[in-house]
């Protein structure tokens, strides 16, 4: 579902310009024109019922975060020159070049407000592992068993986890403006509930012409959850109570996780996101680069040390984790 970031947009253009009514109805009219002579159709088109729906729903302040346009690091809206690479920001250039953020726990809020889901999150049993002869869900695997046995509910706190997904999509096909949405969804919710779009949380967008460097994009939402696995007391359907997140798992196609893990793209050398290998390089023809294939021998596996080592230096750095070094 491609229209809530696209709504998003046209808040984040509203809110730039300062646009009056009117001209957000010419706004939409141009839109939808451009959508059906891309597409031939008005199926995705943007209707101002759903906008105007959005707008009387939204609970929780849209966030911007702005960046250098040449070397994508971080910025505030003020600076008039980049820290890092010294640009000087063009009051133009620069006013365009953010990333929006929505806040997950009042988002949090919104779904746990729900009567049938909040009851169900908050009796949902913890069945060890072994009972189950079927393993069906997130919930049911052994890395799931085991963090619930870690955490500590000393405190009495609702314990939530939780799946990310990022990738780039394109928003026209004649041109490469891509968004990339970042989406939650709550591992506790029933199977049925967990993928509605109104039980999905949007935690960012960057929107633009190049791919986002995550480094700066999920730096925000970082330290959001690093604040959430503390705990944080929402408004519930069962009254205040004190909710800690975590991060559980991601899930992305190949060349959005290398992204995500700030790591080399699978088919470059020290690739592999579990052992140290450098991979084979393998020619698939008598053009271009071929691929990087790996050995099935076993190999010496990253150790926390080796990969935290590795984390660290490439943040300094600003470079890749897997190149050698």
């Amino acid at each position: 579902n491609t229209k809530l970031p696209k709504i998003l947009l046209v808040l984040a253009f509203m809110s730039k310009h300062r646009l009056k009514g009117d001209i957000v109805n010419d706004l939409f009219e141009l839109i939808n024109t451009y959508i059906y002579l891309e597409t031939g159709s008005y199926k995705s088109s943007l209707r101002q019922s759903e906008f105007q729906h959005y707008l009387q729903n939204v609970k929780y302040p849209i966030n911007k975060h702005y960046y250098c346009h040449i070397c994508f690091s971080e910025v505030e809206q003020e600076d008039g020159q980049c820290l890092r690479c010294h640009q000087d920001l063009s009051p133009d250039v620069h006013s365009s070049s953010f990333f929006l953020t929505m806040p997950i726990a009042s988002q949090l809020e919104t779904i746990l407000a729900q009567p049938d889901l909040y009851r169900y999150v908050a009796n949902a049993p913890q069945v060890p592992v072994q009972e189950r002869e079927c393993l069906s869900d997130i919930t049911h695997g052994k890395l799931y068993k085991q963090f619930h046995q870690q955490v500590s509910n000393d405190d009495g706190a609702m314990h939530l986890t939780l799946t990310i997904n990022t990738d780039g999509v394109r928003v026209w096909r004649s041109n490469h403006y891509d968004i990339w949405p970042v989406y939650l969804c709550i591992n506790e919710l029933p199977q049925h509930e967990r993928f509605i779009t109104k039980n999905i949380m949007l935690a960012a967008l960057w929107k633009g012409s190049k791919k986002p460097t995550m480094l700066t994009f999920l730096k925000p939402l970082f330290h959001e959850l690093k604040n959430l696995e503390k705990g944080v007391v929402l408004s519930t359907h069962g009254g205040r109570r004190k909710v800690k997140i975590f991060i559980l798992a991601g899930t992305f196609d190949l060349p959005a996780r290398a992204m995500v893990l700030n790591m080399t793209q699978y088919n470059g050398t020290f690739s592999c996101h579990r052992c140290l290998h450098p991979g084979n390089r393998l020619a698939t023809g008598t053009r271009g680069p071929g691929t990087n294939t790996f050995p099935y021998i076993e190999h010496e596996e990253k150790s926390d040390r080796t990969v935290k080592a590795e984390d660290k230096r490439a943040a300094e750095t600003q470079t890749k984790i897997g190149r050698a070094h």
